[in-house]
């Protein structure tokens, strides 16, 4: 056990001997933080299902009383007129406003956050409604993923058009994955955490980082850009945000028909810019930024890739203002391919 949290940022630090919880409120729903996993085993009576608990304006973390497994709508049932959004520590949601719900059902032994626009007080269902065995939603297993951290901003996004079975995977300025869910096909809405960093440069979004999201297909390898267009809510990541996006394949979802670089964005730039390119088969590649002389700046990116479209970043800070340019070689067997396009670093 490394640190244990409340809903009001108080914690537990037991390798530090210190202790700003106090007791355990059963009522609470608690993040825990563990050097690897294990299992925690509570004894003692058994809480009555009924005991109100009361809820401030804005975030709560709570925890589930009943006995078994309930849908978020009929768990929360009494304070859905004043809830905003419930989520789960997957950071998977329910946004009654928009009738979406990404969550498994609520099970017993797990907290939830939940967001409401005025103080309120949850009274979970009782009697036979809290106890009745019913079928528990299963989330699908590439849904679950291991978040960097305790914060993340709720994406809800909406296809005009299906863009296909698949994964979106949203990207953070460093090309590393910050959240992932699973879409199906003919599905028009989505939701999806965007996960916070922990430390600078590590997994996760900082606060006003521009989201940026691939589709991206697990089979093939294929990985499409999406265009993000704000309906509401923030456009950057914020912790505990909550947006709404509509999205669109910036490209055909077709496979690409040739290798190559295919932009750099932003260009010009004053730190990190975005490179894609496409590939038409698996195979090593090898991206590099060098000066205008030829002088090798930096590798960005070498190994094998599969087939589809890729981006990467590459960060400038440091490194003086002026021109450089973007080498891509593709190395594939009997054959060789490179392309290459002018970066422009400004202060």
């Amino acid at each position: 056990l490394i640190l244990v949290k409340n809903g009001r940022g108080e914690f537990y630090a037991p390798r530090r001997n210190y202790n700003g919880i106090g007791d355990w409120n059963p009522l609470d729903g608690y993040q825990i933080k563990m050097e690897r996993a294990d299992t925690l085993r509570i004894e003692g009576d058994l809480l009555p299902v009924e005991p109100p608990i009361p809820l401030v304006d804005n975030w709560n973390m709570v925890a589930y009383l009943p006995e078994a497994p309930m849908p978020a709508e009929e768990a929360l049932a009494s304070i859905t007129e004043n809830l905003v959004i419930a989520k789960d520590g997957y950071g998977r949601f329910w946004l009654p406003d928009y009738k979406f719900n990404n969550m498994p059902d609520l099970r017993p032994g797990q907290g939830y956050y939940l967001r409401v626009n005025r103080p309120d007080t949850l009274v979970y269902p009782a009697g036979d409604l809290a106890l009745r065995k019913q079928p528990v939603r299963i989330p699908d297993k590439a849904e679950i993923w291991s978040p960097p951290g305790p914060e993340n901003h709720s994406l809800l996004l909406q296809m005009d058009a299906p863009v296909g079975a698949g994964r979106i995977l949203l990207i953070d300025d460093d090309g590393q994955t910050a959240g992932i869910t699973t879409i199906k096909n003919n599905q028009t809405m989505a939701g999806i955490a965007a996960w916070g960093e922990v430390q600078p440069g590590g997994v996760g979004f900082h606060t006003s980082e521009t989201f940026a999201a691939l589709w991206n297909d697990p089979t093939s390898g294929i990985q499409i850009p999406l265009e993000l267009s704000l309906l509401e809510g923030d456009a950057d990541y914020m912790p505990n945000g909550i947006s709404v996006f509509s999205i669109q394949p910036s490209v055909s979802t077709e496979l690409p028909t040739r290798h190559g670089l295919i932009n750099a964005h932003p260009n010009p730039f004053n730190s990190r810019t975005g490179l894609s390119f496409d590939l038409i088969e698996a195979t090593r590649v090898r991206l590099a930024v060098y000066d205008p002389t030829g002088r090798l700046v930096e590798t960005v990116v070498s190994g094998e890739l599969p087939l589809g479209r890729h981006r990467t970043v590459w960060d400038g800070t440091g490194r003086p203002s002026g021109l450089y340019i973007a080498r891509l070689e593709v190395l594939a067997p009997g054959r060789a391919v490179s392309s290459r396009t002018k970066l422009l670093l400004v202060r």
